[in-house]
């Protein structure tokens, strides 16, 4: 194997925080951005998707970016 295109670099962890109870699913976002240094949420609101529109949040334990 090559290594990809990281090869060579810092590799991208990504955690998928899905399929819980809203309030679970809160909680445990808000655990996952308090633990590690330098990490982002990035939601999408597909309630409009049938429309056509995904709403994209995209923020860290402080604030939206």
């Amino acid at each position: 194997m090559d290594g990809g295109p990281l090869m060579g670099r810092d590799a991208l962890t990504v955690a998928v925080v899905a399929g819980l109870h809203a309030d679970a699913r809160r909680a445990t976002v808000e655990r996952l951005l308090r633990a590690v240094p330098g990490s982002v949420v990035v939601h999408h609101d597909l309630a409009t998707a049938g429309e056509g529109a995904v709403r994209r949040t995209v923020r860290d334990h402080r604030e939206t970016l």
